[in-house]
């Protein structure tokens, strides 16, 4: 049986995105070395940004350790344009953030208790603690997709 991946708490998507730089899947079996490339951030932080990109289908567990997907290495081959474009149609088959992201553009910046509904609406079992955190990393992903589209 597959392990469920928890919905996301990794606000910094540029984080993510500097994971796809890393060269090899060694790179993502070392906690020091991924807290040093994203700025020295804690082992817990590490944590949810790799169950981040896996959440994303860029990272797998292949016979115990931690490996690019197909698709990663599909995104790690394209220029910086391209990647964006990936990305954010990753991002946005989620319906969670697709909803989040097509309210923002319909009626504004979503209120944090807007976006837990949305949550609770496809997530229904989590506390009420963890749906505030998870809103916050919904609201960043929807603005990092929202300035990066105006970007491209």
């Amino acid at each position: 049986m597959d392990k469920v991946i928890p919905f996301p708490q990794a606000d910094d998507f540029d984080k993510i995105v500097h994971i796809l730089s890393f060269p090899s899947d060694d790179d993502l079996n070392s906690v020091s070395k991924i807290s040093s490339r994203l700025g020295d951030i804690t082992e817990r932080q590490v944590a949810y940004y790799i169950s981040a990109a896996m959440f994303l289908g860029l990272i797998e567990i292949k016979d115990g350790k931690k490996v690019f997907t197909a698709q990663a290495q599909y995104i790690k081959r394209l220029n910086t344009y391209m990647q964006y474009s990936e990305l954010i149609s990753i991002v946005l088959l989620n319906p969670v953030f697709n909803k989040v992201y097509v309210n923002t553009h319909m009626f504004g910046k979503q209120e944090t208790d807007d976006v837990i509904n949305v949550i609770k609406k496809y997530y229904p079992d989590y506390s009420d603690s963890i749906y505030s955190r998870r809103a916050q990393t919904v609201i960043s992903w929807v603005d990092w997709v929202s300035n990066h589209l105006e970007q491209l």
